[in-house]
């Protein structure tokens, strides 16, 4: 058949396979055990003869059926491959090891960076064994005492998820999200913060609690994708449509449908947007994206006429030309800040009268030596115009460094970051234009939130988290290597201190290298538990991520993806030759968009690796761009449809290039069952063509998380047990 990809998926078994598999998947414990080949014996994956064609070339897809997430087929796979990797792996260490990263993980509740509204400061904070983060109160940071908002941990069910919140401009009403078995899409709901009444308002088909709030809380818009029950089920595409919800007060709204369609764009289902409001609430700014991509354009709307807010609504395009990136950061009067890398690669801050239309602007802070981080659309920018100051996080490659400047593009004052990440921003309101707040992890530190004082320039925790480890016991360096194409990539590698570098050690190495999202390392108890058991972690900034800016971005995307795969097995090689490890002591490891970067690795260099460890991955890059979120990727990785793209993903989806002739390390490929951003499908296939074609006895399994989505656990104890799990596996696999 000629296709693109949308092939419908084969005739669905007779209802005695699906039944014949389920029984197999209950004795599967009993078919580990090695065949005459010396194979693994796993539980039988049913083949089909699927073929598609792309642009002349035939490509066979033998394992298209397990694409049908419902089917009783694919659920008797499921629980089969399960039993055999529980058959598999050592109970009793993966509980020790569990307990272990249980004891390394305790740090205190874990809280946001404060938000103020209404004379008072909201924030979260979670202990460890609860599920949802639970929503505080607090009128003045000297306050010891904080009521209780929300606890969504007594508000929902089991099944369902919190999905944020945004505050109303005074701080009145608050609106949050809950989504369903690890769905992305989900419902709004608006509590009144005075009465602690939750209204009969509610927003259908929205991805978190998003709002931009007009003057005196008198309405919001948001963005609505659908009915969240038909993007779940997958029979609707989501396509944004920016509505208007004006508040009824005390009196239940009507129903969703009556809250206005402001504007959408069906012709271009793939564009993303930001909106956001001028502090006179005045003009509504609407950033678009096209996917991933960090480029824009801006449009804004006049809000200023009298009556509905809806009545007469019209954008208009302000700034941008679709290759540069504009980042709305704040207004004063009828002057406009943005970030821009427009003309300056490291990025600066401009303004622009909001009543021009020739697109001058004016330079407020000039593009300097480091990068300032507002590029990424995958790690977190961190950046605000609070009062009269300009906040700005830089980035020096293995630091950060935040810098504080006057709107007359003075610099006040400086602060340097260890080695680590901002994961929230640098938060500040005008009401409070004296501080801003910013959350900060590194490898010893776990997830911190301080307040830096905009007058003095210090920065001190809000909260200190405790620390259950002694950070002197740890070595955390930031090194060169060489690529193959001779470029100088960063990397990070810790250890414990004392370790001998003797060639023996097994290392771990993640990357991401995908939508110019910046490697920082950060706290992660697994990994100290890796580090306990003598390893050596390892952080490399491939291209493809931000450490250089947009060129280092660009060159390991979409045609240049080969750039970060080499990028990653020359970090492997260097570290042979530097003897922290040897060849087959290394772990490679990828999540999300980075699953296919470390697969694709392991497989065209099989010797360099004991293992691949891949997180709720992407692995049939031919297909990936017809599946729910994955539209918006082909900005990062490219298309099928175009055929020199194709040519790239052919050669490089990790799907379609396993081969019987070679012996593949170990993997293990863990998903999450309801998993929206990249679907589950994706290990599936993997797992079950290289249960087929492997070339020696090596053990090929899928982990299953249940009911997690984009995750690796529906809660804090769900997620130790999966991490658990895989090193146990590792543990096993490469005999620690």
């Amino acid at each position: 058949m000629d296709t693109t990809g949308n092939t419908r998926l084969s005739r669905r078994p007779a209802f005695w396979l699906a039944f014949v598999l389920l029984f197999t998947s209950l004795g599967a414990g009993l078919l580990w055990a090695t065949s005459r080949d010396d194979r693994l014996d796993y539980p039988e994956t049913r083949r089909d003869s699927v073929v598609d064609r792309y642009h002349g070339v035939d490509i066979p897809d033998p394992y298209r059926w397990l694409e049908d997430l419902d089917s009783a087929e694919t659920h008797a796979w499921m629980a089969s491959q399960e039993q055999v990797l529980a058959s598999f792996l050592d109970a009793e260490r993966v509980e020790r090891i569990q307990r272990q990263i249980e004891a390394l993980g305790k740090t205190g509740a874990r809280y946001s960076a404060p938000i103020h509204a209404g004379g008072r400061y909201l924030y979260t904070a979670r202990e460890p064994e609860q599920k949802h983060a639970v929503i505080y109160s607090r009128h003045g940071l000297q306050q010891n005492e904080a009521s209780t908002v929300l606890d969504p941990n007594v508000l929902l069910s089991d099944s369902q998820s919190f999905g944020g919140f945004t505050m109303s401009s005074t701080g009145r009403y608050l609106v949050y999200a809950v989504t369903e078995s690890g769905s992305r899409w989900g419902r709004g709901s608006i509590l009144d913060v005075e009465t602690g009444r939750t209204m009969a308002d509610t927003l259908d088909g929205v991805r978190g609690a998003a709002t931009v709030w007009i003057q005196d809380d008198r309405g919001f818009f948001y963005f609505s994708y659908g009915s969240s029950d038909h993007l779940r089920k997958g029979t609707a595409e989501p396509l944004p449509r920016l509505r208007y919800h004006a508040m009824a007060s005390a009196s239940p709204a009507e129903d969703r449908t009556a809250d206005a369609v402001v504007f959408e764009r069906p012709d271009q289902p793939n564009w993303l947007y930001t909106p956001a409001i001028s502090r006179d609430h005045k003009t509504l700014i609407l950033a678009v994206y096209e996917g991933t991509a960090s480029h824009n354009r801006v449009l804004i709307a006049d809000l200023s006429t009298p009556g509905s807010p809806t009545a007469g609504l019209k954008f208009v395009e302000l700034l941008g030309d679709g290759k540069h990136t504009f980042q709305f950061l704040g207004s004063r009067g009828d002057r406009f800040y943005f970030y821009t890398n427009h003309q300056a690669p490291n990025g600066r801050i401009v303004a622009i009268d909001r009543h021009r239309s020739d697109q001058r602007f004016v330079e407020v802070v000039p593009e300097q030596k480091d990068i300032l981080a507002g590029g990424s659309t995958a790690g977190g920018n961190a950046m605000n115009l609070i009062g009269d100051r300009l906040v700005l996080l830089y980035r020096r490659v293995t630091v950060g460094v935040v810098r504080v400047f006057g709107l007359d593009g003075q610099q006040q004052h400086e602060l340097t970051l260890n080695a680590g990440w901002i994961g929230s921003g640098l938060v500040g309101d005008d009401r409070a234009p004296g501080e801003a707040w910013y959350t900060f992890n590194g490898f010893v530190t776990p997830s911190t939130v301080f307040r830096l004082d905009l007058e003095s320039g210090e920065s001190r925790p809000f909260i200190q988290r405790q620390l259950p480890i002694d950070p002197d016991d740890y070595v955390l360096a930031n090194v060169h290597y060489r690529s193959k194409d001779g470029t100088q990539v960063p990397l990070f590698i810790a250890h414990k201190r004392g370790l001998e570098r003797d060639g023996t050690r097994p290392a771990f190495m993640y990357a991401y290298g995908f939508g110019g999202w910046t490697a920082s390392p950060w706290y992660q108890p697994q990994m100290l538990a890796w580090l306990e058991m003598g390893g050596v972690y390892v952080l490399p900034g491939v291209r493809g991520g931000g450490e250089y800016g947009d060129s280092w971005r660009d060159a390991g995307i979409r045609l240049n993806r080969q750039t970060a795969i080499d990028d990653y097995i020359a970090a492997v090689e260097w570290l042979v030759a530097e003897r922290y490890t040897a060849p087959g002591k290394v772990v490679a490891n990828g999540w999300s968009a980075s699953g296919s970067l470390a697969a694709t690795a392991v497989l065209q260099r099989p010797d360099l690796f004991g293992a691949g460890l891949i997180g709720i991955p992407s692995l049939d890059l031919l297909r990936y761009q017809h599946f729910t979120a994955f539209r918006g990727w082909t900005r990062g990785f490219g298309s099928s449809d175009h055929p020199e793209e194709f040519q790239v993903l052919r050669a490089i989806s990790p799907y379609h290039n396993l081969r019987e002739d070679r012996c593949y390390p170990p993997f293990l490929v863990t998903v999450g069952e309801h998993d929206e951003t990249t679907p589950p499908m994706h290990g599936y296939k993997f797992t079950a063509a290289l249960q087929h074609k492997a070339g020696c006895p090596q053990p090929a399994f899928v982990r299953i998380v249940r009911g997690a989505g984009h995750a690796f656990g529906t809660n804090p104890v769900d997620s130790r047990r999966t991490f658990a799990q895989e090193i146990a596996f590792l543990s096993q696999v490469l005999d620690l």
